[in-house]
């Protein structure tokens, strides 16, 4: 088991490519996203009423944009592809200077269009990219208002953390974006919460060995939250969820909740990789890991995995990492025994815990626990007593805790794992050691 008790991880990376059509020399290229503009000649500039020929355009003339326009041209050597070179460098150019390092360029890159094109007296070539001034103006209006931002914060820390005998200490928990606890951008809006916080409350870490039922001793509000992403007057922005938590008598109870919503391009960070979104957990039934940045793990960092179930139950539990892959990791042959005794929490990795190992797949990993009150109630799964890899049908189906046994209780928990420079270095054997054993460990027999 030592050998396997390791998390998954990958970088996935977006590669955006822009697809041109090739032209003759001679003819004009077409407009992308958006149909040609029709502007009023400018004086001086020799312009013609789109559509015209590119030999009817000189180069060599003002080159000024339409009214409205932003734009920017670009020039080439005669050659087999000039055009799709000069066309794709005035389009960078043009991205370039209206986005600058303000995040995602997406929503202007795809407004971006190309005018005319045309040669010179030398027979050079040359292309001229435009974008509505209207549209760079709306894109800055909400790319740019971080101002905003931080007064959301502020709203939202107030209701967070409302409380009526002085500061209460507040832990902000785990923030799940695209599908999985953690990651950089998780990491960033966590920290500009806790700025705000900072000024109302006195803001603590979750304790280790909490396994995330109820309120952890020394806590006084549990702040969890879920990004969505979607796409509002054509920006894309986030919808962060926030709900925080306290104790009323024996129960927990709602604090507050807030909604903090920011374009995409305010955050430094790109999207992480999406994955297929869990249900919210059972009542009764709680499994967390230790990290000191909420969910957020270097790459082989040390952790520890911690469940916990209000009634005695039979449970087993799995590894869901890489493209739909999982893994049954508890029971084992170190820890044969399936049950979790009530109000009892348990360390899922031994004493030693868990190192974060990457494999191919995914930059998140989660891990689902399906507990019942006898082992007959948990179904096929039952006769799973040893470490083994799930069938790529049940593991997929795992991923959305889609068709579990009817009388089961399951919940989940996980992480996104980085490399940044605050991060020690991985060792570059351990992802082929770590390949190597996940490949090892036989197929789970089931029906």
């Amino acid at each position: 088991m030592r050998g396997m008790r390791a998390l998954r991880f990958v970088l996935a990376a977006a590669l955006a490519t822009a697809v041109l059509a090739t032209a003759a020399c001679s003819e004009t290229i077409p407009a992308k996203n958006a149909p040609a503009p029709d502007p009023a000649p400018q004086a001086g500039e020799g312009a013609r009423e789109p559509g015209s020929q590119a030999g009817e355009w000189r180069c060599e003339g003002a080159l000024m944009p339409p009214t409205g326009w932003q734009q920017e041209t670009a020039f080439s050597d005669a050659g087999r592809g000039a055009i799709m070179r000069a066309v794709q460098d005035a389009s960078d150019r043009l991205v370039g200077r209206a986005c600058g390092q303000q995040g995602s360029c997406d929503f202007l890159r795809a407004r971006v269009t190309t005018w005319k094109t045309g040669r010179s007296a030398a027979g050079g070539l040359c292309a001229m990219a435009v974008l509505k001034s209207e549209d760079l103006a709306a894109w800055r209006e909400q790319a740019t208002s971080l101002e905003k931002l931080d007064e959301n914060l502020v709203a939202a820390a107030s209701k967070l953390a409302r409380w009526s005998k002085g500061k209460p200490r507040v832990a902000i928990d785990l923030i799940v974006d695209a599908g999985a606890p953690g990651g950089l951008r998780a990491d960033w809006l966590r920290a500009l919460l806790e700025g705000k916080l900072a000024e109302i409350a006195a803001v603590v870490a979750p304790p280790k060995g909490w396994a995330g039922e109820g309120l952890p001793d020394g806590v006084d509000i549990v702040v969890r939250a879920v990004i969505t992403q979607r796409t509002e007057r054509q920006i894309d922005v986030l919808d962060v969820n926030w709900k925080a938590w306290r104790k009323d008598g024996a129960a927990l109870a709602l604090n507050g909740a807030a909604t903090t919503v920011l374009p995409v391009a305010a955050s430094p960070h790109p999207r992480p990789e999406t994955i297929a979104e869990l249900p919210p957990s059972s009542l009764g039934l709680s499994i967390r890991i230790d990290a000191a940045r909420g969910n957020t793990l270097c790459a082989g960092e040390r952790t520890q995995l911690w469940l916990k179930s209000d009634e005695k139950a039979f449970v087993r539990v799995f590894d869901l990492y890489g493209d739909g892959e999982a893994l049954l990791i508890y029971p084992n042959r170190e820890a044969p025994s399936a049950v979790v005794e009530a109000g009892k929490t348990m360390a899922l990795g031994g004493a030693d815990g868990f190192e974060a190992v990457p494999a191919p797949g995914s930059d998140a990993e989660r891990f689902l626990v399906v507990a019942a009150a006898s082992e007959d109630e948990l179904g096929d799964f039952k006769k799973l007593a040893d470490q083994c890899r799930l069938p790529k049908a049940i593991a997929a189906r795992l991923h959305r805790a889609d068709g579990l046994p009817e009388r089961v209780k399951f919940a989940w928990t996980g992480f996104r794992l980085v490399e940044t420079a605050s991060c020690e270095p991985l060792a570059p054997h351990k992802r082929a050691e770590q390949a190597q054993a996940l490949a090892a460990v036989p197929i789970c027999q089931l029906p």
